[in-house]
């Protein structure tokens, strides 16, 4: 039997097909991305969380930047308040 196995070649009868082309769905943030930076925000907002990594540090989304990833950023305030006097001090924070 494993004589006319090996002469009819009946091991290529169980050759698996070839992968197709694999395209990336979504858009793949790289670590310390902007982007990143930016999914991990509104995950923070809307769930709590930050997004997994994967082994490069990143993580595939379906678009490049989150929803409402303009009203997620930083916040850059006027030089003066909602009274409209100007700002006398302005307080830093220090990781040293």
């Amino acid at each position: 039997m494993a004589k006319t196995w090996l002469n009819q070649e009946c091991w290529k009868d169980n050759i698996a097909p070839l992968p197709a082309d694999v395209t990336q769905i979504g858009f793949h943030a790289d670590f310390g991305s902007a982007e990143l930076d930016a999914w991990d925000a509104y995950g923070r907002a809307t769930k709590g969380i930050n997004y997994p990594r994967d082994k490069l540090g990143g993580w595939t989304f379906p678009t490049q930047w989150p929803p409402e990833a303009a009203s997620l950023g930083p916040k850059v305030e006027n030089d003066e308040t909602e009274n409209h006097q100007p700002v006398t001090q302005i307080h830093r924070i220090s990781y040293e």
